[in-house]
């Protein structure tokens, strides 16, 4: 840890170290919202190791330094920050902090359930893979044991800027919910769960852009580029069947062409379609303003949205398939113009209709269950929210009391 200070001046810590410092204190109080004499001693002990000077500041200086960063925590947006920093936490650094809040836990010889779900959210905050190994390998070990830089833990990581699940967020909400956590680690709890969750509409914001960019794109190059030259402009399209008169495969490779790019057509407009109603979608919870009226009104929005997607997509399937069967009628030789002929073309334009059809389904439930875990992230927030509000009204009550 670095200093702008010596033992005379008053003692400091650098940015990142003051952080790592509160998320410590924050792991002491995750029990019973305080931090015991043992628990103190450790944590000062830890900040004297890590010194970055030979020469560390007194005992007396570090603990006061040390108090003054625990009185920071009575501000609200002080707890919120704790977990800001874990992103640029290095592998080394989480292997370090991971030790250290073992020791938190387990110097006052007591291990409790409280602690073991705070530690477990730790990991998840520091991308750590093996939560659940990792508490299971560290708390069999002594304080001697974790104090030893060689004995290092195996620790396994998510790659870097992997965002969180809905599992993830479900799991952290109800170990707050069950084992009562109350401490600065809630409150950096909702922050953190608040900037994933705008992680993630960003991420699916992101990704729907490119994917209309590419769906409008094979429109443009199966339309114009394609189907267009092939159907409507006599010398090619009488030019392309001269090609492939050969043999009746190259007229069955023809017609599939055709085909498939009235199938990308009709799918890149079912898209299109669909994220056109995720933003009128994204609009009206812009626009509501109370949670009864968000309520019902997501309830209406859903269903009408749910029945525009199903209109329009029987819309489009029946226009894939008559553009199909006109199409595949408009290339048939003069000599296939019989029944057998029709009803392939017309059998083969269902077959594709059924495509559409299912594909856009696939579309529609892929779209509806995004929306449906982001709204859940956003209820998890702000149940966590309103835990911590009402945990510190009621401590200042108590306080008041007093």
């Amino acid at each position: 840890m670095n200093t702008k200070g010596t033992s005379a001046e008053r003692v400091e810590l650098g940015y990142m170290q003051q952080k790592q410092l509160m998320r410590l204190l924050a792991m002491a109080m995750a029990d019973d919202a305080t931090v015991g004499s043992k628990e103190m001693n450790e944590i000062c002990s830890i900040v004297k190791e890590q010194w970055s000077n030979n020469t560390p500041p007194a005992d007396e200086d570090i603990r006061k330094m040390v108090r003054r960063i625990l009185e920071s925590l009575d501000d609200a947006s002080t707890r919120q920050s704790i977990f800001m920093n874990v992103d640029a936490l290095s592998n080394s650094d989480v292997e370090v902090e991971v030790c250290n809040l073992m020791r938190i836990i387990i110097v006052d010889n007591s291990i409790t359930d409280r602690e073991r779900e705070a530690f477990i959210f730790y990991c998840r905050m520091m991308r750590v893979r093996n939560c659940s190994h990792l508490w299971r390998e560290l708390s069999k070990r002594n304080i001697e044991e974790l104090r030893d830089p060689t004995q290092r833990p195996v620790v396994k990581f998510f790659k870097h800027g992997s965002r969180m699940s809905l599992d993830d967020f479900q799991a952290i909400a109800e170990a707050f919910n069950f084992y009562k956590i109350h401490s600065p680690v809630l409150d950096g709890a909702y922050h953190i769960l608040q900037r994933e969750k705008s992680r993630t509409i960003a991420h699916i914001q992101r990704s729907n852009k490119h994917i209309s960019r590419l769906t409008f794109a094979l429109f443009i190059i199966c339309g114009i580029a394609i189907i267009y030259p092939l159907i409507a402009m006599p010398f090619i399209h009488h030019h392309a069947l001269e090609l492939m008169s050969f043999t009746v495969e190259h007229k069955a490779l023809y017609s599939s062409i055709i085909s498939f790019c009235i199938l990308l057509m009709m799918l890149s407009i079912e898209w299109l379609i669909f994220m056109r109603s995720s933003a009128e979608h994204n609009e009206e919870e812009e626009t509501s303003n109370t949670p009864l009226v968000q309520s019902s009104d997501n309830a209406d929005g859903k269903h009408k949205r749910h029945g525009g997607h199903t209109t329009s997509l029987t819309l489009f399937v029946a226009i894939a398939i008559l553009l199909d069967v006109c199409l595949g009628i408009i290339e048939l030789p003069h000599h296939e113009v019989t029944v057998y002929g029709i009803s392939m073309k017309v059998l083969s334009a269902i077959f594709l209709g059924c495509i559409c059809f299912f594909t856009g389904k696939f579309f529609e439930n892929y779209r509806e269950q995004q929306l449906r875990d982001v709204d859940k992230m956003r209820e998890i927030t702000e149940r966590l929210h309103q835990i911590s509000l009402e945990y510190h009204r009621n401590k200042a009550e108590g306080e008041d009391n007093e």
